[in-house]
């Protein structure tokens, strides 16, 4: 069994979190939120797409952060007996729109802390602990948990759309874009299965840090992309525990008039058929042979039109996908 708060730090960890080896039989666990924006207020001139807010009160993001991170410094202490500190790597202006961090960091704690090997299922723990999603706790099952873990995940690694940022997806709707890190492939299969499955919500799409999805000039290092149109999401749902997101989202969520609407579960709303066998093949393109990609898609040509991200899925295990279609891979074929 997992609780709320467990669930929650989880998804923190998961998102943007580290697990760092220290000395002997300990390591540190490393909770960080990434920004731009150097206030609340501050908005980017190439992007602004409404009328700017007025605010009576603008306050720097390390500032407001640093109020939401002291509630999960006392979170951490009540739910795993985990001291930790605020941490701010980085030197910056605050008036620029350079990327800052911010980071909690906790102090050693011993490799085989007993709750947390129980909940990633490792005798002892380091960072490759987080490159498997703990799909063994079933969190799908349950609605409080899931949406917990996913507000840890939109915490650490979202986007939230808004005069700062990009407001609009490529289809002209407003959106949250979570970005996991690309060596984490079977994290946005976990977060889809819990947005899916254990809040009933559709997901837009989920743009791999892959070459044949970002480019093969450019992908490495390259986050997934994760994105869920805010018509999808119902009104209730509260994607966000800190409070500087929350604000943004709700802000944004009221201001585009957002009127809910129930979407297609994925793979219905993708282009695939239900029954239909997809032929993908082999390829030795060194790109697509890469050690940044998973094993279980590595050395596997994936373009197939308008239909790359599922097929992804579908070969990393998605569950959403049995039953549905099915991909057959066939031979090497020469590289272009």
């Amino acid at each position: 069994m997992i609780d709320v708060n467990e669930a929650y730090l989880l998804g923190m960890l998961f998102g943007k979190g580290s697990i760092i080896p220290t000395t002997e039989g300990k390591v540190v666990l490393n909770f960080r939120v990434k920004f731009r924006r150097p206030t609340d207020a501050s908005l980017r001139t190439d992007n602004i797409h409404t009328k700017a807010l007025e605010r009576k009160f603008v306050e720097s993001l390390r500032s407001k952060l640093s109020n939401d991170f002291s509630e999960i410094i006392n979170l951490l202490r009540s739910t795993w007996n985990i001291d930790s500190i605020i941490d701010l790597p980085n030197t910056y202006d605050l008036n620029d729109w350079a990327m800052k961090e911010m980071l909690i960091r906790s102090y050693e704690i011993p490799s085989n802390h007993e709750r947390l090997c129980e909940l990633l299922r490792v005798e002892s723990l380091d960072n490759t602990a987080l490159l498997h999603f703990p799909f063994h706790l079933n969190m799908e099952e349950n609605k409080a948990i899931s949406l917990s873990f996913l507000q840890g995940i939109c915490d650490s690694c979202s986007l939230v759309a808004n005069e700062a940022s990009s407001s609009y997806g490529g289809e002209g709707d407003a959106r949250i874009q979570l970005e996991p890190s690309q060596e984490r492939w079977e994290i946005p299969i976990g977060i889809c299965k819990l947005f899916q499955v254990g809040l009933d919500i559709s997901v837009n799409n989920i743009n791999w840090g892959h070459p044949q999805i970002r480019g093969e000039k450019v992908w490495r290092g390259q986050n997934h992309q994760f994105r869920v149109y805010l018509r999808n999401i119902p009104p209730q749902v509260e994607l966000y525990r800190l409070n500087y997101k929350r604000e943004e989202y709700r802000s944004l969520y009221n201001r585009r008039k957002v009127v809910y609407e129930k979407g297609k579960l994925c793979p219905i709303r993708k282009n695939v058929k239900k029954g239909e066998i997809i032929h993908i093949h082999r390829s030795d393109n060194k790109n697509l042979n890469s050690e940044l990609l998973d094993e279980r898609i590595r050395g596997i040509d994936v373009n197939a039109s308008k239909r790359k991200s599922v097929i992804i899925c579908k070969l990393l295990g998605c569950t959403q996908c049995d039953n549905y279609f099915d991909v057959v891979i066939d031979d090497v074929e020469d590289s272009v």
